[in-house]
């Protein structure tokens, strides 16, 4: 489930966008020198692949995490089989793009959690 949402188109959309900004400004601070002068022998290469990475899975984990995070009334971005957190008794299943539902017994108080296999 974890990694259909990392390669879901959104986030990865989001996360290169996120990566290249956050990884240009790194760079520029970083390599700042190297870059004005055009030194470019001096421009470390794996520096800058490192810079843009980070942001890069930095962004994705933190999508990925909102996505799976199971908030009533948002909708679902993966199918899922979810527990209540919080009565730990009711258990649903949702689809992709529905709405997520209360849990019947806690109402306000649902906090719905991915099902952990029993396996």
């Amino acid at each position: 489930m974890f990694f259909k949402a990392f390669i879901h188109r959104t986030t990865l959309f989001k996360a290169i966008v996120i990566s290249f900004l956050v990884g240009l400004i790194l760079n520029l601070v970083n390599q700042f020198d190297a870059i004005v002068s055009m030194d470019f022998q001096s421009i470390s290469l794996s520096k800058v692949f490192i810079t843009f990475l980070v942001p890069y899975l930095v962004s994705s984990y933190s999508i990925v995490s909102t996505k799976l995070s199971f908030l009533i009334g948002d909708v679902a971005v993966v199918d899922a089989h979810l527990e209540c957190r919080h009565c730990h008794k009711n258990e649903i299943n949702v689809k992709e793009k529905e709405i997520i539902p209360v849990c019947p017994k806690c109402l306000e108080h649902t906090d719905w959690g991915v099902k952990k296999s029993q396996a």
